[in-house]
């Protein structure tokens, strides 16, 4: 098995990301994009895509293979399909996709980052919990040689779009709700384009972090669990008809 290529975490332009992005003004043409980083010049188109790759974290969550032609498409879910088709033709803005668990969130928030990495775009999905659980493992001490809290912190911060997987599901606590917003708030104020997927309804998010959702497009996905029903048809059942 060949090794991943890695970006040159050293990097004093890109940190370690591959791409940068100008601290300019809105109506500056260079806003709010993502330019590749002099420490990616010599490298082979093929070896730039397997680091875009490796570090959109969609290798990592097994989601390489969801894409938006291996989705299924019912009535329940059309309108969440389309908006997520749109977002990732033109990332800009916001998208709130919420549904209950099976309904293909996640399918539709790694489609988006597939297409676009197929097109050369630097993208990052995270699973909200996960997320948190490396960011908390960065105060351990033992994790020498790691990425310090605010490497990792400005990574999610800074990428030009950002597919925020589960959100709510760790929400409970006052410093994941103030990490959330810190990052969101960062992301909002700076007009970077942000995809997210939430069991919860956007009326469950209060205070400022549901201010800011109110601002993303919304679609709740309703049907099945198609999880359950992929695990029927596994085992012999047809697909339903109704």
């Amino acid at each position: 098995m060949a090794d991943v290529a890695t970006f040159p975490t050293d990097c004093p332009a890109c940190h370690g990301q591959g791409f940068f992005t100008y601290d300019v003004d809105m109506d500056d043409p260079r806003f709010g994009r993502a330019f590749p980083c002099s420490c990616l010049q010599g490298r082979s188109g093929e070896e730039t895509l397997r680091l875009l790759i490796g570090h959109s974290g969609l290798e990592e969550a097994g989601l390489t293979d969801k894409t938006f032609a291996a989705f299924r498409i019912s009535d329940s879910n059309r309108q969440a399909f389309l908006s997520a088709q749109r977002f990732a033709q033109n990332p800009q803005g916001w998208l709130l996709l919420c549904g209950g668990v099976g309904r293909g969130k996640t399918h539709l928030l790694a489609a988006i980052g597939n297409e676009m990495l197929a097109r050369g775009l630097p993208v990052v999905y995270a699973n909200a919990p996960r997320m948190l659980g490396r960011l908390k493992a960065t105060f351990d001490a033992r994790n020498v040689g790691e990425l310090s809290f605010e490497e990792r912190f400005q990574g999610l911060k800074q990428v030009n779009v950002l597919l925020l997987d589960d959100l709510g599901a760790e929400y409970a606590t006052e410093w994941a709700q103030v990490t959330f917003f810190e990052l969101l708030d960062h992301r909002y104020s700076n007009h970077l384009a942000t995809a997210i997927a939430s069991n919860l309804k956007r009326s469950s998010f209060d205070g400022r972090l549901g201010s800011r959702l109110q601002e993303a497009i919304y679609v709740e996905l309703s049907g099945p669990d198609y999880r359950q029903i992929l695990g029927r048809q596994q085992q012999g059942d047809l697909w339903p008809t109704a």
